[in-house]
């Protein structure tokens, strides 16, 4: 690993630290500015790469959603503007892959990916009311698709980068669920811990993924 990536792996880590311990402490508004800085960071080393590909670029659009997705998601009342920012991301996240690797879904990922998102609307339906019971199917469906291109991609052709993308995808995945059942199912022990640092990785894997290719 290079002297810049280390810079920025030991910056992101960082702010991503004491983001998670300001919101543990409820300080909402230092917290806000350290999420969205973690996230400035990582569209920073995603785009660091001097000769930015293609891929490369569309990751970075795509993390700009993140943010602004993030941003929202500060205000409870926004809570359905961060998912649809999200929702955004994820798409460009698909189209992106697309350009790169084509899409075709691989019938082990293909189940993995249903299976997922089976098991999210079942254990999270009985807590979602009004346009939730919408907005919520509907992203978890975006995001199963991501997965399974993700996974598609890394099963086709083994390969460091192409692992990095699967589990980036998955984590993605893993923090949006934590959140869905620490938002409306029951609170989670330390979860703003699990789900910042899942969402966080999987951020990182992505951009640097996209970064290599």
């Amino acid at each position: 690993m290079n002297a810049s990536k280390k810079t920025y792996f030991a910056l992101i880590f960082a702010l991503a630290v004491t983001a998670i311990v300001l919101e543990i402490f409820e300080l909402i508004l230092p917290y806000a500015f350290a999420k969205a800085a973690t996230t400035v960071a990582i569209i920073f080393f995603a785009s660091s790469n001097r000769s930015m590909s293609r891929l490369s670029a569309q990751m970075v659009t795509a993390l700009i959603f993140c943010l602004l997705g993030d941003i929202a998601l500060i205000w409870d009342q926004l809570f359905l503007v961060g998912i649809g920012l999200f929702l955004v991301a994820h798409l460009l996240f698909i189209r992106a892959l697309k350009n790169r690797f084509g899409f075709k879904i691989l019938p082990f990922a293909l189940l993995f990916s249903l299976v997922a998102l089976v098991s999210i609307i079942y254990m999270l339906w009985n807590g979602l009311n009004g346009i939730l019971k919408i907005a919520v199917p509907i992203y978890a469906l975006v995001i199963s698709v991501m997965v399974a291109q993700a996974l598609s991609v890394a099963l086709r052709k083994r390969s460091k980068m192409r692992s990095q993308l699967a589990l980036g995808a998955i984590l993605f995945m893993v923090s949006d669920t934590l959140l869905g059942i620490n938002g409306f199912l029951h609170p989670l022990p330390f979860s703003g811990v699990f789900i910042l640092s899942t969402y966080w990785g999987a951020l990182v894997f992505l951009a640097n993924a996209g970064r290599e290719f």
